[in-house]
């Protein structure tokens, strides 16, 4: 049994968030795909002095749908499970509007 110190030292929010994630948003995508293709494409935001992330509702503990950390994250935990992340910026960002932003995840 490990002491709550330990608990605490070995706990990762962002990964737990980026794997309910992937497992909620991502997966059900992938499985659809999987027959079919060996990619799929998830639309995401280019935001103005921020960067480019996924969308992310409030149960992610996101204020503004967008949440580079997490994106990384979410990014980080897909390449350590094999996939490919690309990024492709479908519309450019400026002060007045966000972008939008192309993930595509592959397994090829």
């Amino acid at each position: 049994m490990i002491s709550a110190e330990q608990a605490r030292s070995s706990y990762n929010k962002q990964k737990l968030l980026a794997e309910k994630f992937i497992s909620k948003e991502i997966e059900p995508k992938i499985k659809n795909a999987m027959e079919k293709s060996k990619s799929v494409d998830i639309e995401g935001g280019n935001f103005y002095y921020r960067g480019d992330s996924f969308y992310f509702d409030k149960e992610y503990e996101v204020e503004y749908k967008c949440d580079i950390t997490l994106t990384e994250e979410v990014i980080d935990v897909l390449r350590e499970n094999g996939y490919k992340v690309g990024l492709e910026n479908k519309t450019p960002r400026d002060e007045r509007r966000n972008g939008v932003s192309i993930f595509t995840i592959s397994w090829y």
